[in-house]
Parts: structure tokens; C-alpha cells; sequence
């Protein structure tokens, strides 16, 4: 199903009764050409799905049951959940007021900026991050790669935490002073 763009603002020019969130169950691929817009959540679940940009007051929620999940980018008051059978594509900033939690086979992200934590779970391969992560909880997890832009923030106000299956390549002099400034209230400074 191709849908050209999305938006539920609550408004009803005509009177009619219409509603703040916008809602999609597909059995096969979901595509929206155009931008989604909801004052409230946005929840789609398909076999595949690819999104433009998405924003949204509430949350977004995406599943895909057996294809890949690809969208431009996400700007939402709540959480963002994008969970897919497949590989999960953002090719730019995922942005939410509270939690953002992406999990697939491989994640292909930019930028992911949470106001809580941010969850990125590979399940059989890489995590591959190309501009800045940041949230107070910050977790990668990955049955292969973990590869962090070298030019990019990796920023937790809490706790960051990388575990990869194989190898974990980023930049080390962001990542040193973050872990740094989550250990100082709990620890001395090392002595030199």
C-alpha cells in the first residue's frame, strides 16, 4: 500500500469527527511518500515499511513482521519503538522526549537524541551510527559491529554502555569524557 502523505491534527473543517493519531495495519509493505503528521501517536504494523519524515505530539510505533523498516526521520514528543524483523534504515535524526528503542537484524542510524534512554539492539549483525547519539541511558547492543561516526557525539548523562559480538570502533576522546563524567559524583580522580 503507497500512501502519498499522512496528517491528523484533530481539525474538522467539514464537521466531521476527525482524530489525532493516525494508525495503519498492512499485510504486505506499508509506504508513505510524503510526510505523517499526528497531534497524537502514530502506530503502523506491516510486512515492510518505509517512512519519509514523521512527526508526532505522542509517540511513534513501527513493526515490520518480515521486511526491512526505512524512514528519513522522527520528531515526536514521546517514545519512538521501531522494531523489525529485518534491518531498520534512518538516514537522519531520530528525536524523542522520552525513550527511543530500535531494534533489528542490522541498524543503519544518523543521528538518535532522546531526552531518557536510547535502546539500539542488532540482533544478528551491526549497529552502524553516522552522527550523534545522545540520551541520559545510552545502550548498544550487537551480535556483530559496532561502528560510531568518529566526528559525532556519544553522549550519556547516566550510563553508556557498547557490547558487540565482534569489534566496537569509535571515537574514543567524546566517549573517555563522557563515562568519565558519569563515574565523577561516585569515584575520586584517578591519581597520577
Amino acid at each position: 500500500m503507497t500512501i502519498a502523505s499522512i496528517t491528523a491534527d484533530g481539525s474538522n473543517p467539514q464537521g466531521e469527527e476527525i482524530g489525532s493519531n493516525v494508525s495503519g495495519t498492512v499485510a504486505g509493505t506499508l509506504t508513505v511518500t510524503g510526510s505523517t503528521f499526528a497531534n497524537d501517536d502514530v502506530n503502523f504494523n506491516a510486512l515492510g515499511i518505509s517512512l519519509q519524515d514523521v512527526e508526532a505530539g505522542g509517540s511513534l510505533t513501527a513493526t515490520t513482521t518480515g521486511g526491512p523498516l526505512t524512514l528519513t526521520s522522527a520528531d515526536v514528543g514521546g517514545d519512538i519503538a521501531l522494531t523489525s524483523a529485518r534491518d531498520v534504515v534512518a538516514t537522519g535524526t531520530l528525536q524523542s522526549g522520552l525513550t527511543t528503542s530500535v531494534r533489528g537484524r542490522n541498524l543503519d542510524l544518523q543521528s538518535v537524541i532522546a531526552d531518557t534512554d536510547v535502546d539500539l539492539t542488532a540482533t544478528v549483525g551491526n549497529i552502524v551510527t553516522g552522527g550523534d547519539v545522545s540520551g541520559v541511558n545510552v545502550t548498544f547492543s550487537a551480535n556483530g559491529d559496532i561502528t560510531h561516526d568518529n566526528d559525532s557525539l556519544l553522549s550519556a548523562d547516566n550510563i553508556l554502555t557498547l557490547t558487540a559480538a565482534a569489534a566496537i570502533s569509535t571515537s574514543a576522546t567524546p566517549v573517555r569524557a563522557t563515562i568519565w563524567s558519569s563515574m565523577r559524583s561516585a569515584q575520586s580522580p584517578p591519581t597520577r
